[in-house]
């Protein structure tokens, strides 16, 4: 009788998941729905709260209820795009302009290639930045500044990633550190950055006096005139198992890595807890090739579809796409974890402390 008391009970242990996370609600949006491409490389927001997003076939728009597709006449797949004002300026393969509605409503497009003074070599273009007066139209060879309806090359150098600090231009260069970009298209380099130095920054983001630095398996930080570490070794370590490839902070503690293997990392910056968004609690692809925040939403812009993230929502779920967890029949909170026990196993999570509207 004793032997078959621990048989059961190795049995039951054996079905005792350890600690399953919960997640905020997550709506998928599949090419099937809003009628485009399946892989989309970036994704933002206008001040109406317009979604929009470049898509392999064009120019994707959402408004809530609607989603719309533009293709540029040529066919080429748009890479990078920005709301600004009353336009959405986009850019692609040897190609960049801005789309905007007439009268009618109708979107039309515009294209900034023949206030060129010389064509282009085999250049896609990958980000769009308004500063001051100015759009900037970086490929990983060189930046084109747009004002008053002249285009200028502002520098012939590859970049991975150009941005706004301290009212300055700063830009990536390809495995030499941060650098300020001076009108005259002199770059003034960031001072104490050793430590970045022959590394890939893919991403950056400005944080006040600060700057989260982001490698394909690092993140760092610029605080205080230097270059250091991001002070997270567990968030590190994630990192490198997943591929970093863009960084988004919301709020003021809410710090999202997209990655290129296993969707999004969602690191609390106080607490110092992470968890992590991926196809197995509710995401459709684990390659995250874009992010934004809007209408209080993470939006994602995936190899395959569009997600949005509700982070502030009172309510968390947990999704089981592998079918393990079974027929669920009855749930318990006990010492800060909820239970759940269904028809093959016992699952619990320390998520769920004092949430009861957490299922």
């Amino acid at each position: 009788m004793k032997q078959l008391y621990l048989s059961v009970l190795l049995i039951f242990i054996t079905f005792l998941a350890p600690g399953q996370q919960l997640t905020p609600p997550i709506q998928n949006h599949s090419s099937v729905e809003y009628g485009g491409a399946s892989q989309n490389w970036a994704i933002s927001g206008d001040d109406r709260g317009i979604i929009y997003a470049a898509n392999n076939k064009g120019l994707l728009s959402y408004d809530g209820q609607r989603w719309e597709l533009f293709p540029l006449r040529n066919g080429a797949v748009i890479r990078s795009v920005l709301p600004h004002k009353d336009r959405i300026y986009t850019g692609s393969y040897q190609e960049f302009g801005y789309w905007k509605r007439n009268k009618k409503g109708e979107m039309l497009y515009t294209s900034l290639m023949p206030l060129l003074n010389e064509p282009l070599e085999s250049e896609e273009f990958w980000q769009i930045l308004s500063f001051k007066n100015a759009i900037y139209f970086r490929s990983f060879g060189a930046i084109y500044k747009y004002e008053d309806d002249q285009i200028e090359v502002i520098k012939n150098v590859g970049t991975n990633k150009l941005v706004v600090y301290k009212d300055r231009l700063l830009i990536a260069v390809s495995k030499k550190g941060l650098s300020f970009l001076n009108p005259d298209g002199t770059l003034e380099p960031l001072k104490n950055q050793e430590i970045l130095l022959g590394k890939r920054i893919l991403d950056l983001e400005v944080d006040g006096d600060e700057i989260l630095i982001g490698t394909k398996d690092r993140l760092y930080k610029y605080s205080e005139g230097r270059s250091i570490p991001y002070p997270n070794r567990d968030l590190n370590q994630k990192l490198a198992e997943h591929e970093f490839n863009h960084i988004l902070k919301v709020g003021e503690d809410q710090l999202l890595l997209a990655t290129v293997r296993s969707g999004v990392l969602h690191h609390n910056m106080k607490t110092g807890e992470t968890a992590v968004y991926n196809r197995e609690n509710g995401l459709q692809n684990n390659t995250v090739l874009g992010m934004t925040s809007k209408n209080g939403k993470i939006w994602l812009a995936l190899d395959d579809g569009i997600d949005e993230i509700d982070l502030d929502s009172s309510i968390q779920f947990f999704t089981d796409h592998s079918g393990e967890l079974g027929a669920v029949y009855d749930l318990a909170f006990y010492k800060n974890a909820l239970y759940a026990a269904s028809n093959t196993c016992l699952l619990y999570t320390s998520d769920a402390a004092d949430e009861e509207d957490s299922v």
